[in-house]
């Protein structure tokens, strides 16, 4: 049976429940802030979205803005800043456990904005603060990175996704071997960085051939930790993207050949598959907590450890608790306007109902472990509901997918690149008809 022809359809991709293109129930900005303060002791991660870039990545389905102006990055830290004081304001028991740079590019900044920026957020650090940045080979100088290890950056995502030339070009991302090994070298010669490498299969041109050469580069880089994406192409929601359709796309069979190619490679150089897309050394902390079951998944992708809360700041940024969703504006002039009436930038959200959130729970272990007792979630269903469940776990079995044991299953080693898949059947909001998702192989 062509598995990957069956399952090749339009699916979430689970990084949070419900998918985003299913919110249906915002909070109010008075709601949220109610939320926050419930928490006695507020830890939170803290993520800010930084949208720039210098160019345009065809392959990019992120929300972002692309200018080569570089003092747009002054006028945008004052906005995060701004932002950060209202909520620094609001909630003195406010401590952050860890922060995330994400894009866009936050080495779109001055090396003189991330100062200033961190520097004011500085305060709040806990003791064991831990930070980490997405950052462009190509536009990222020593000061920055000096200026990031100065307040305890020490996790540093490189956005690599292919080494081939061709690829490159067509994706209009050019950076070479050497431009990626002079970044690498840098980072570690400053200490303790981790380094892990963002990789996509799937992209225009791509062949067995490149693959297999990046993932040589790869290795000889040795980053700790590797994402490996699959292309998503959504040209409904990122117009640039249809340019890519004169070049050959690799899609089903042919994309999950390079995937499969990419693992093997990656197993023999010592690297260990965890969740979804996800590769780790053994000696890496994501790889322990894969092993002991602590895995978490949030926006930001797998991590080994998350706070009860996440803080976004900046346009597009999400916040969330175990029962809320809220987003800043996406439009940047919206999200300064707002700012300077002094009113918090929220444009959408989502309240979770307790369905929703025994759903999270098991899509969560899904992918992070592998496993998941749903029988507390079948509670929460009608009878009618808990049937098409039970029909769609069954056939997966069949399928050789996983196993189910009572009202629990176990996703076996077929299975895994099927978690989307597998997820499916427990999202009550999957029919809603709000959305179009790329497909899930």
């Amino acid at each position: 049976m062509n598995l990957v022809k069956k399952y090749n359809k339009a699916v979430p991709r689970y990084t949070s429940y419900p998918a985003y293109p299913h919110w249906d129930n915002p909070p109010s900005y008075k709601q949220w802030l109610e939320e926050l303060h419930s928490h006695k002791k507020l830890n939170v991660d803290l993520y800010m979205h930084i949208p720039y870039c210098q160019s345009l990545c065809t392959y990019c389905g992120c929300t972002r803005t692309i200018s080569r102006d570089l003092n747009k990055g002054m006028d945008y830290t004052s906005l995060l800043l701004d932002e950060w004081e209202l909520y620094q304001n609001e909630l003195p028991q406010l401590v952050i456990d860890s922060f995330h740079l994400g894009g866009g590019t936050p080495t779109f900044l001055k090396p003189e904005y991330l100062k200033v920026l961190l520097e004011n957020l500085s305060s709040r650090f806990s003791p064991h603060v831990v930070g980490a940045v997405e950052i462009d080979p190509r536009v990222t100088n020593d000061f920055h990175i000096n200026v990031l290890k100065d307040f305890g950056v020490n996790r540093f995502s490189l956005g690599i996704q292919d080494f081939d030339s061709k690829v490159q070009k067509a994706c209009n991302r050019i950076q070479p071997v050497s431009m990626v090994e002079k970044v690498v070298k840098k980072l570690r010669s400053t200490g303790m960085a981790e380094i892990n490498f963002d990789l996509i299969y799937g992209l225009p041109l791509q062949n067995k051939r490149s693959i297999q050469e990046t993932i040589r580069n790869v290795k000889s880089l040795c980053p700790d930790t590797i994402a490996l994406y699959g292309y998503a192409h959504v040209p409904w929601r990122s117009k640039a993207q249809k340019s890519l359709e004169r070049y050959s796309i690799p899609h089903g069979e042919e994309k999950r050949a390079l995937y499969e190619i990419s693992k093997e490679l990656l197993y023999d150089a010592g690297y260990r598959e965890i969740g979804l897309d996800h590769f780790a050394l053994e000696s890496n902390e994501l790889y322990r907590a894969y092993k002991d079951k602590s895995l978490k998944r949030t926006f930001m992708g797998y991590t080994s450890k998350s706070a009860p809360v996440t803080l976004g700041l900046g346009a597009s940024a999400i916040s969330s608790t175990e029962r809320f969703f809220v987003q800043n504006e996406k439009d940047i002039d919206l999200y300064a306007e707002n700012l300077k009436k002094g009113f918090y930038p929220i444009h959408h959200g989502h309240q979770l109902s307790l369905k929703d959130q025994e759903c999270a729970k098991v899509i969560q272990n899904i992918m992070c472990q592998g496993n998941a007792d749903f029988s507390t979630l079948l509670e929460c269903h009608s009878q009618k509901e808990n049937m098409k469940i039970l029909e769609a776990l069954s056939e997966m079995q069949e399928d050789g997918l996983l196993i189910l044991e009572n009202e629990s299953l176990v996703v076996t080693e077929k299975g895994k690149p099927f978690l989307r898949n597998i997820c499916l059947p427990f999202d009550h909001r999957k029919d809603s008809g709000n959305g179009k998702f790329s497909s899930s192989i």
